[in-house]
């Protein structure tokens, strides 16, 4: 986004740093943009902004490891890949790594495990580190949760 400038029209609830646009309030903006020195500009984009829960309807770890174990030293780390699903249609590709991370954490709405925690811990933000040997399978789970209790079924994915 460097050489970008943009600006918002409707209101205050909708602010951009960084090329990432952040709402804190319900209503309707208005987006336009320049790009680089030749002044290029977008054409200004309508966003919706809604107050309005949405919970989480599937998850799928799709964490894909280069060998079938997770090998190396000791305090090796790898970050674990979720696709999420929401109640409204949207979907994160990759809910621990995405773009939406500056805006929305994994651990506001996932909460990872693992089967051995003496072989492989898993952070609150999906990152699994190595931390000795097992000689059986370790399952990495990813449960949505909700930190109000409103989700009755939660989904879940293991790796």
């Amino acid at each position: 986004t460097a050489g970008s400038t943009f600006s918002i029209s409707g209101g205050t609830g909708l602010t951009v740093a960084n090329g990432i646009l952040t709402p804190t309030a319900p209503g309707t903006y208005f987006v336009s943009g320049t790009f680089g020195t030749a002044s290029l500009s977008i054409q200004p984009l309508s966003i919706s902004v809604v107050n309005t829960r949405v919970q989480v309807s599937s998850l799928a770890q799709t964490t894909v490891w280069t060998q079938s174990t997770f090998g190396g030293l000791t305090g090796t780390v790898k970050r674990l890949v979720v696709a999420v699903t929401f109640s409204d249609g949207t979907q994160f590709v990759d809910a621990v790594s995405g773009t939406q991370t500056a805006w929305l954490a994994a651990s506001q709405y996932l909460e990872f495990t693992s089967s051995d925690v003496q072989a492989i811990t898993v952070s609150s933000e999906g990152v699994a580190t190595l931390v000795g040997n097992s000689f059986g399978s370790v399952s990495l789970t990813a449960t949505a949760w909700c930190p109000d209790g409103t989700i009755t079924a939660l989904p879940s994915g293991t790796d």
